[in-house]
């Protein structure tokens, strides 16, 4: 799977969701083993990424700050406020049954048809959980972060520094 057939792929899967929030699609980037997409809007953006090594479609919702994407933090301290999470974080802190649907089937090949399949699956748990903060509702956030950082001391308890995001 290349770059340009995600991109445009992923721009199919959430053109209506970028139509009903203004979204805008960015350019795409690749770097080895994955391929980013952005759409931003307003308060909020976007971000869905196909990682071949980890055969997952990844979405991500960043804070607009200053006009660009609020990135990830290197790091996570007690005091640590995210301004970007990612959807598996979401979903575990609203209680969804769905879990990590961006996950490719590790016995299926790397087709367009079965990155589509996982596309399908986060557009729709996008739309469904992910439409609020994209239209600037960001009152879920602090939850998110009180996870994160949950997260980050049972990691480094077991003596590994836990970063957000797989970057």
């Amino acid at each position: 799977m290349d770059c340009r057939t995600f991109s445009r792929l992923a721009d199919t899967h959430f053109s209506q969701l970028c139509h009903a929030l203004s979204l805008e699609p960015g350019p795409y980037t690749e770097e080895p083993g994955e391929c980013t997409v952005w759409f931003t809007g307003p308060y909020a953006a976007l971000r869905i990424e196909l990682d071949l090594r980890d055969r997952y479609v990844f979405a991500s919702v960043h804070k607009m700050v200053a006009g660009a994407p609020a990135p990830f933090p290197k790091s996570v301290t007690d005091d640590t406020e995210l301004e970007a999470h990612d959807l598996d974080t979401v979903l575990q802190v609203v209680g969804a049954e769905l879990r990590w649907p961006g996950q490719i089937d590790r016995h299926a090949d790397l087709s367009q048809r079965s990155v589509a399949q996982a596309l399908a699956k986060v557009s729709d748990a996008v739309s469904i959980y992910l439409t609020p903060i994209l239209s600037g509702d960001f009152t879920l956030f602090p939850l998110l972060s009180a996870a994160v950082r949950e997260r980050a001391q049972k990691w480094k308890a077991r003596g590994t520094t836990y970063t957000p995001t797989h970057e």
